[in-house]
């Protein structure tokens, strides 16, 4: 091979890893993202609705695992953490206890999650939010087995969950890839644990943000909604 045929295989071979380098990231991950208040008015108590939904991934193969979640309400919005009683088991506790570590009382809401479990293909389990110490406890449960507990903490309008690796071997890892949960209005009138922010924008609408972290090529995945409001 000549000189002048080398030098154009190795032009193409470096625009080749060029255009790798450039592509874009993998296309949306989510078919629903919904984080909605439970009520239109300013300035009072209430629940908050969630609904996250990853795209079918084909059966057999693994779903993105996500590794942070970073959950944005409208500016206003309160947290109060003292306004119900909190859980203070560990993790161990409640492996051992199950749901029995935590009081009654520190139950916030429940839905359900549907989680990959390699082999096992995908399950639904029962999804149960307890109050903790500037953030909630999820538990993700199998009869009367906690199976995993994550910890979402609580920073202004924040809440930021991360979830660490759960290998299942055979190459595979544990993956959430929808999760429902509904927390009602807790606490009290004069302190709750949620409240919506004083003011409603001129739009009608106030608006949520998700942030979803997963590893290369995905990145990070940014969806919206809007939770109507009056007054």
């Amino acid at each position: 091979m000549g000189k002048g045929a080398l030098r154009a295989t190795a032009a193409a071979t470096i625009c080749g890893l060029c255009l790798a380098a450039a592509a874009p990231a993998q296309g949306p991950v989510y078919e629903t993202f919904k984080l909605r208040f439970d009520t239109r008015d300013t300035g009072v108590r209430a629940g908050v609705i969630l609904r996250l939904k990853q795209r079918d991934t084909p059966a057999g193969e693994q779903p993105p695992p996500i590794r942070r979640s970073d959950f944005t309400l409208p500016r206003g919005t309160e947290f109060d953490t003292r306004a119900v009683r909190r859980c203070r088991a560990t993790n161990a506790q409640l492996q051992q206890q199950g749901l029995a570590a935590c009081p009654k009382r520190s139950r916030l809401g429940v839905g359900e999650a549907d989680a990959f479990l390699g082999q096992a293909g995908q399950v639904t389990l029962p999804v149960m939010a307890f109050n903790i110490r500037r953030g909630v406890l999820l538990t993700l449960t199998s009869g009367d087995t906690v199976v995993r507990t994550l910890r979402a903490r609580i920073r202004g309008t924040h809440i930021v969950v991360d979830l660490p690796r759960l290998d299942l071997g055979d190459g595979f890892e544990a993956a959430v890839t929808r999760f429902e949960l509904t927390i009602p209005k807790r606490g009290t009138t004069r302190r709750p644990w949620l409240s919506t922010p004083d003011t409603c924008p001129r739009s009608g609408s106030w608006r949520t943000k998700y942030v979803a972290t997963y590893d290369e090529p995905i990145g990070t995945q940014v969806s919206r909604d809007r939770s109507r409001c009056a007054g």
